[in-house]
């Protein structure tokens, strides 16, 4: 089969820079076919933040999850790396001698998008159980709250599509987050052609409602999308999944992360034997008064969130982050506040902002725009001006070896330390992070719009410009 994977015939290259190494640059695709695939690429040693290369670096592209090294650096520099989010356990009422909590418990939300977390296998309800048994408090005579207001009813950047809310990786960010705000959908399925069962949730959603328009297809490819938004318990679940599985899994978002709290909660509390029969009681738009706080619970630290968030490139956890920005700057907690307060902390860097427009934290959204020029220049900025630049640097999974990068530049050693973020959704592939070689080290940037071929080919036209890049440093 004749490749698609042709060279460049030349690349625009800026004053005294030097090829690298005599090669080419490998291209994407070639033929009029292809003419509306768009790349653009850039590199510039830290120490000097001079741009040693560049292709197109000014053209604005669709970033996708590159986008989080933006979220995440700025996060280190306007929060600080030891910042930590907080989630309030509190009572109203009062605690009699005989061990009776006359009144309500009250737990608040701190925009914690770790509060549960599988990434960090923390249990703050177990930890609060356990300060409830230390006060002598053996029964609960009032309701169990939930004050999720802190970010009101915008849970989802308004710029997301319809196709990804409702799946694990479109979730919000709600004021009380839990569990990745995820949940497991187990399905059975039989012959090709037929409607797969629905078992069970894990864990178990309160009020969910399916309507099951999946199909079992003959191969092993997971093709179902479960549609629905924030607070609607009513999900729709559209194409197919391998046919003849007694059981398989997808993942969708929590209809409202509260609810899975609360119950967990109230179970943990009477396996403790703690007596307690009221009800639950849910607040998104204004805050519940409480008398007395009886426990805080601390997220880890934002170095450890951002090196998941990179890594693994989790969107909640990036949303996350972009709304504690907001709150920090503009004491507001919208999506497009944060992107605001980012801009203006980098202005005043000395980082032209000019030109770029995004609308979230994640990358998620197919609109936000951005150069690649642009994403040297602040990654530049951070590793040689900060003083988090070594902090940063180590939450990019390394080539090879972690994360979304795992398995590119892996046939190779390289006498280099290799730092790269990835980015990926339809039509959409790029790449950008940190290359240490020689005791100096580049940010490096590249972003492919609109290729016609696969995601495979894509990549491997991607890994071969690197290897050359890494090769001739």
């Amino acid at each position: 089969m004749k490749t698609k994977l042709l060279l460049f015939a030349s690349f625009i290259m800026l004053a005294n820079v030097p090829v690298f190494a005599g090669h080419d640059i490998p291209a994407f695709f070639g033929g009029s076919s292809q003419k509306y695939t768009s790349v653009s690429a850039s590199v510039r040693e830290c120490s000097e933040q001079k741009e040693i290369y560049a292709y197109q670096n000014d053209r604005l592209l669709t970033p996708a999850s590159v986008l989080k090294l933006y979220t995440t650096a700025s996060a280190l520099a306007i929060l600080s790396s030891d910042f930590t989010f907080r989630t309030t356990f509190a009572y109203k009422g009062n605690i009699q001698a005989d061990g009776l909590l006359q009144g309500d418990v009250i737990v608040i939300g701190g925009g914690d998008p770790t509060l549960g977390s599988r990434y960090f296998k923390t249990d703050p309800i177990s930890s609060f159980v356990s300060v409830l048994q230390k006060k002598g408090i053996r029964q609960i005579k009032g309701n169990i709250c939930i004050d999720s207001h802190l970010y009101g009813a915008e849970i989802v950047p308004n710029k997301w599509i319809w196709e990804d809310m409702g799946n694990y990786y479109g979730s919000g960010v709600w004021g009380l987050n839990y569990k990745d705000n995820t949940y497991e959908l187990f399905l059975r399925s039989k012959s090709a052609g037929s409607k797969p069962e629905i078992l069970k949730t894990i864990p178990v959603i309160p009020s969910i409602k399916f309507i099951n328009q999946l199909r079992s297809k003959p191969n092993n490819k997971d093709s179902a999308y479960i549609y629905g938004a924030p607070f609607q318990n009513e999900r729709v679940i559209l194409g197919s999944i391998p046919s003849n599985k007694e059981s398989f899994i997808i993942k969708g978002d929590m209809p409202e992360p509260a609810r899975v709290f609360a119950s967990d909660l109230a179970s943990a509390i009477k396996q403790a034997g703690i007596k307690w029969d009221g009800h639950f009681v849910f607040e998104y738009e204004s805050a519940i008064k409480y008398d007395a706080v009886l426990y805080t619970y601390s997220s880890p630290k934002l170095s450890d969130i951002c090196r998941i968030t990179n890594i693994y490139s989790n969107n909640l956890f990036a949303e996350g982050i972009l709304r504690a920005i907001s709150l920090k700057r503009n004491q507001k907690p919208s999506y497009l506040d944060g992107v605001k307060a980012e801009n203006n902390h980098w202005k005043k860097q000395g980082i032209d902002v000019k030109g770029i427009d995004l609308f979230d934290g994640s990358g998620l959204s197919p609109v936000n725009k951005i150069h690649t020029g642009f994403i040297t220049h602040f990654l530049s900025k951070i590793y040689s001006d900060s003083s988090f630049g070594n902090t940063f640097a180590g939450t990019l999974p390394l080539v090879g070896k972690e994360g979304t990068v795992k398995n590119i530049l892996n046939k190779k050693t390289y006498n280099a330390e290799i730092r790269l973020k990835s980015g990926s959704m339809g039509g959409v592939l790029a790449y950008a992070g940190y290359i240490k070689k020689g005791g100096k080290c580049y940010a490096v940037s590249i972003i492919v719009n609109n290729y016609n071929g696969t995601f495979i080919q894509t990549r491997n036209a991607i890994e071969k410009w690197l290897d050359a890049l890494i090769s001739s440093l």
